[in-house]
């Protein structure tokens, strides 16, 4: 949290690859978030992408909102 802000103070982002990419990756998409508001920056989230069953054809529809 504290680099996320150090980065905002200068105009930079958080990029993330993120902690989770099954049954987590909300969550996981919600923490980065997190840490960029909380930062003052954006966010950009490398390789995302529902990576285990059961989320196939139905985390990404709601990652993306």
């Amino acid at each position: 949290m504290e680099l996320a802000r150090v980065a905002g103070r200068h105009g930079g982002l958080y990029a993330s690859h993120i902690r989770g990419e099954g049954k987590e990756l909300l969550t996981s998409i919600a923490e980065a978030i997190t840490i960029g508001e909380q930062g003052g920056t954006p966010v950009e989230v490398f390789h995302l992408k529902a990576a285990y069953q059961p989320g196939w054809g139905t985390l990404m529809p709601q990652a993306g909102r």
